[in-house]
């Protein structure tokens, strides 16, 4: 007859009951076994930071100079202030440039400064043919006005006026010839003394008006110049000379009769200047001073004296 497994009845070691408990220990055991495996798998959590260290701060007590006392130099300086302008306003400058006879003058230039402080803004206008010029929509306040035309004309004095907020002002600007020679003469000594040499110098310049209205002089070399006159004059030498590469001739000349005594010149035998010479004077009177000299004749004969001057 075959054996059974396990044996039943009282041949069994464990009672039923007995090996239920052990089945149910070994489920527990292994559920337990399992969490634990996972949690030692999965990722561990980040540790919390650690506490912050404290730090500790010590103050030096410190003392600060005293400075209400003392006392500060000024900086010379600049002041700044806003640039102005001359456009962007409700005024109006308008008028007509003619030339020292009267006659319009077209294509010149008009230049306006208007004046706000210390500080100047500038523009400038052309004149029509006519002579006329327009300058709307300008800034009141006062203006430097003035004109010019290149190489000839110019207005060496510039025309100031104050112009309202919202006012038209007129102006008639002259301009005036700058062209051909001038003439300047000096003498010495001056005043000429009757009877005695006199230097006369004469210098030729010839003028011209920039592009910014400036006039300028030059000498002009190699200008033929004549001496001539009603004055009672008499000349040392030729009375024709020619002007150095600077503008300068010069003569000797002796007045021969009291008062203005007329000289003039005459220019590349086209054009004269009179000069500008000062009357003639007497010769100035001298102080004389009397004395007595004494002379011993060579034989010891009698003396005579007569006057020193």
């Amino acid at each position: 007859m075959a054996a059974r497994w396990p044996p039943c009845g009282p041949c069994r070691p464990y009672p039923d009951r007995v090996l239920g408990d052990i089945r149910r220990r070994s489920a527990l055991t292994l559920a337990v076994s399992a969490v634990a495996l996972a949690a030692a798998c999965s990722s561990p959590k980040p540790l919390p930071p650690p506490p912050p260290i404290p730090v500790v701060t010590t103050v030096t007590p410190t003392t600060l100079p005293d400075y209400s006392t003392v006392s500060i130099a000024p900086v010379a300086g600049v002041t700044t202030i806003p640039a102005i302008s001359l456009i962007h306003g409700q005024a109006t400058l308008t008028g007509t440039v003619v030339d020292d006879t009267g006659a319009p003058v077209a294509g010149a230039t008009v230049q306006l400064e208007r004046i706000v402080g210390g500080a100047v803004a500038e523009g400038e206008v052309p004149t029509s043919a006519d002579g006329s010029w327009l300058a709307p929509g300008v800034g009141g306040g006062i203006y430097r006005v003035r004109a010019w035309r290149a190489p000839d004309l110019s207005q060496t004095t510039a025309t100031v006026v104050f112009v309202g907020a919202t006012a038209t002002e007129t102006l008639t600007l002259t301009v005036n010839h700058f062209t051909g020679v001038q003439v300047q003469s000096s003498v010495a000594p001056s005043p000429p003394i009757l009877g005695e040499p006199v230097e006369i110098a004469v210098e030729v310049t010839g003028s011209t008006v920039g592009t910014d209205g400036v006039v300028r002089s030059q000498g002009q070399g190699g200008v033929q110049l004549q001496l001539f006159g009603e004055g009672e004059w008499s000349i040392d030498g030729n009375a024709t000379d020619l002007t150095s590469s600077s503008g300068l001739a010069g003569w000797e000349a002796t007045c021969d009769g009291l008062g203005l005594q007329a000289l003039s010149v005459l220019v590349n035998t086209t054009q004269a200047f009179p000069l500008s010479i000062p009357p003639c004077i007497p010769v100035p009177p001298t102080t004389t001073t009397s004395s007595t000299s004494t002379t011993v004749g060579s034989r010891g004969g009698p003396t005579t004296t007569r006057p020193r001057t």
